[in-house]
């Protein structure tokens, strides 16, 4: 396990849940919660010794950190890799996973959405042609970023910061992997994005999108650190109908 911030976490304490008890952490963490048992730990992947073999990794790390940590692990052979969404902050290094990566190696994303009940109720109706042709859709999502981890600072956090991938076009970035899977290869996209004031933060609190996929459907979406009270729906037109996807309430409903 590499990172040991919230997610990181959250994932160690499924693991646990589920009897895995055999795992290393990578972390610059000293205090860890009491229940858990006393795990080895290391600073960096590096420091591990080559005897040890890995079956699988997790990189929870900030954003930023992403290539610099999954590069020694695919270097160390280790079958299989989940990386916490995104990949990157940037397309730099992308290219030299693609070449260090095995055909033996697996990379899975932690694109969780994909696995929604309720989400896969709507690629279900979609494939059927339960509304007809798809002509459109808007997608939007928004929490209030200081409302994420009240125990923490928000300004000090990942989401805050350019440096470790923060701001939302890549913190939400699930709403662009759920409409790819739903609706397939993008053609044209286009974005407006605000850094305003109010939260103190120097990455993108706001953004707009407009995409055009392949099909010729086109999709809105708004992504924001503002909403009160956390907002985040699908709502799809198609030529016999229409269907909403609401994740904050748990609802749907086809027209």
């Amino acid at each position: 396990m590499i990172g040991l911030g919230s997610i990181g976490v959250r994932h160690v304490s499924n693991l646990l849940s589920l009897g895995f008890k055999n795992i290393t952490l990578i972390t610059q963490r000293q205090v860890f919660p009491s229940h858990w048992p006393d795990f080895p730990v290391y600073s960096k992947f590096q420091e591990i010794p080559n005897t040890i073999d890995f079956t699988h990794a997790l990189i929870c790390s900030p954003t930023a950190k992403h290539l610099n940590d999954l590069i020694p692990v695919l270097q160390a052979g280790i079958p299989s890799v989940f990386l916490e969404k995104p990949v990157s902050h940037s397309l730099e290094g992308i290219e030299d996973v693609m070449n260090i990566l095995q055909p033996h190696q697996n990379i899975f994303l932690g694109f969780d959405l994909r696995f929604d009940p309720g989400l896969n109720k709507v690629n279900e109706i979609l494939k059927e042609g339960g509304i007809g042709r798809v002509l459109s859709a808007t997608a939007f999502v928004g929490q209030y970023l200081p409302d994420w981890r009240p125990h923490e600072d928000h300004r000090l956090g990942s989401s805050a910061l350019k440096t470790k991938g923060g701001g939302v076009l890549l913190d939400l970035v699930h709403e662009f992997d759920y409409l790819f899977w739903l609706f397939g290869p993008v053609s044209t996209l286009a974005a407006f994005y605000q850094s305003n004031p109010e939260l103190e933060i120097e990455t993108e609190d706001l953004a707009d999108v407009l995409i055009k996929y392949d099909s010729g459907l086109t999709a809105t979406l708004h992504l924001d650190y503002h909403q009160r009270n956390l907002t985040r729906f699908c709502h799809i037109t198609g030529t016999k109908g229409s269907l909403l996807w609401d994740l904050a309430t748990k609802k749907s409903a086809l027209d």
